[in-house]
């Protein structure tokens, strides 16, 4: 075995070396690529004056192998003479309490332990073991969802902790190969840990690391993690450049018309504003606000922005309902009853038959026994999916509302109601729910009988009352399915 020099350790860790005499946190999971990290910081440790403290994250997802990763890197550790943290999160926990994926689960928790070790132990910085190969994984994930020229950037070799701004992140590994660093390893004779979890192909990152890039690396292009990484380096500096531009123009006393500007500009100078008000500057409503001028846009419950001609952004939302309207709930005991929501009279009615009456508007009609008793009623939430008559799958109620050209500004009066399994069964102009239409087998009908606001009388959406039986095969054209809601995407 040949020794590694000090000039190859150097050359191996430029993307970020850390500075002479620093306090550094390895974050070392037991792998080939946080072990390199670690033997390539110890062998420079004296040279550059660093102290060294190794820190691994026991997920506990693994059972015994978890334990003896840790176990492993304790070894290793105490083998170059540097002291070790482990940390323990409970990953199910978070994961059921945030409702995130598995894998963001562990991460929030592993950076949290890397950060709270770090301020702990007076660290400069905390170093990661993150490769070219890790950085161009990352960089589709992202283009799959539709990132712009931020989030393409993926990672840096100088970042702040998403745990805590204060706590610096290096990533001094970020220009060399996974073939390089295990060459490496092999050379020196550097053992290491294989996760059982890289392999399982239910997770994104892993079918891109095992399925496409070695395709894309054999079939069209050998070099594709480095044009990866490339393209969002670039992408990245174009993306800065736009975002010092639209800074500049917001500051400015005097500034050029927002239509003279730049594409790219214009979009980062909504991108900034969306995100000043505490929005999400996705790209669909970025777009929207720069084409369409004066429109109020909704972007949450009860929440709308609207771009002025200037170019400004603002928040224009909708008053906050009246606590005693958002939800009501009725017992539908006996034969009938009525009672006030939203400031409307509702009244309802249950007969035996399964015969439907002649629509009318301001009047619907259910199978009482599908939708239940104990019935609750409200307005309209962000997610709520409804399947209305003749719909195969249930649809987002907002995709509906468009498409039935309900203005945003009368969406959050429409009542909703649903089962006590919360199950939306009916939404006021909209057909009542599929799986709850009067069928022949129906014995007893709900009626819902309501007074129809001016807004939807003389409104622009045409709506008209439903029959709650189509026939066979017979689906009123405004309420066809859209493809992306066919095929279950949200």
């Amino acid at each position: 075995m040949s020794r590694l020099s000090t000039q190859n350790a150097v050359r191996l860790l430029d993307a970020a070396l850390p500075s002479p005499g620093e306090r550094i946190l390895v974050a070392v999971s037991g792998g080939l690529d946080s072990v390199c990290l670690l033997q390539l910081l110890s062998l420079l440790a004296k040279e550059f004056q660093w102290q060294l403290r190794v820190a691994h994250f026991h997920h506990g997802l693994r059972g015994a192998d978890s334990d003896a990763d840790a176990q492993f890197v304790r070894r290793l550790a105490c083998s170059l003479g540097w002291p070790s943290s482990v940390g323990t999160g409970r990953v199910a926990a978070r994961q059921a309490a945030a409702g995130e994926s598995m894998e963001a689960a562990a991460r929030a928790l592993r950076h949290r332990f890397l950060a709270r070790t770090a301020i702990r132990f007076k660290s400069h910085g905390i170093a990661l073991a993150h490769h070219a190969g890790d950085q161009a994984e990352t960089v589709l994930i992202r283009l799959f969802r539709g990132a712009g020229g931020f989030g393409l950037e993926a990672m840096t070799a100088t970042a702040r902790s998403p745990a805590n701004a204060s706590v610096t992140l290096l990533r001094p590994l970020l220009n060399r190969t996974r073939a390089e660093l295990e060459s490496l390893a092999r050379e020196q004779h550097w053992d290491w840990r294989e996760d059982s979890s890289n392999a399982d192909s239910k997770i994104l990152r892993n079918r891109i690391r095992h399925e496409l890039l070695p395709l894309l690396r054999l079939k069209y292009c050998p070099a594709i993690d480095t044009l990866l990484c490339r393209t969002a380096e670039i992408t990245a500096a174009d993306a800065r450049l736009s975002a010092n531009s639209a800074a500049q123009w917001l500051k400015s006393m005097r500034r050029p018309p927002f239509p003279t500007l730049p594409l790219a500009i214009q979009r980062a100078v909504i991108r900034n504003q969306i995100q000043s008000l505490g929005g999400s500057a996705e790209f669909e409503l970025t777009e929207r606000l720069r084409i369409e001028p004066g429109v109020p846009i909704e972007v949450g419950p009860g929440r709308r922005l609207q771009r002025r001609l200037d170019g400004t952004v603002v928040d224009v939302s909708l008053p906050v309902l009246d606590h005693c309207d958002r939800a009501r709930d009725v017992d539908f005991a006996g034969r009938g009853g009525r009672f006030q929501f939203g400031g409307r009279p509702i009244r309802w009615k249950i007969q035996n038959g399964n015969q439907v009456p002649s629509p009318q508007r301001g009047i619907e009609h259910f199978d009482a026994d599908r939708v239940g008793s104990a019935v609750r009623f409200r307005h309209w939430q962000a997610g709520d999916r409804f399947r209305p008559l003749g719909f195969l799958v249930a649809t987002k109620l907002q995709n509906l509302f468009v498409n039935r050209k309900v203005p945003a500004a009368g969406r959050r009066q429409r009542i909703v109601a649903t089962t006590k399994s919360g199950e939306i069964f009916w939404v006021e102009g909209l057909p009542p729910g599929e799986k709850f239409k009067i069928r022949p087998e129906t014995g007893r009908i709900l009626t819902l009988t309501w007074k129809v606001t001016a807004a939807q009388s003389a409104g622009p959406t045409g709506e008209t009352a439903f029959s709650a039986v189509f026939p066979t095969g017979e689906m009123p054209h405004d309420f066809s399915e859209s493809k992306s809601d066919a095929e279950g995407q949200d």
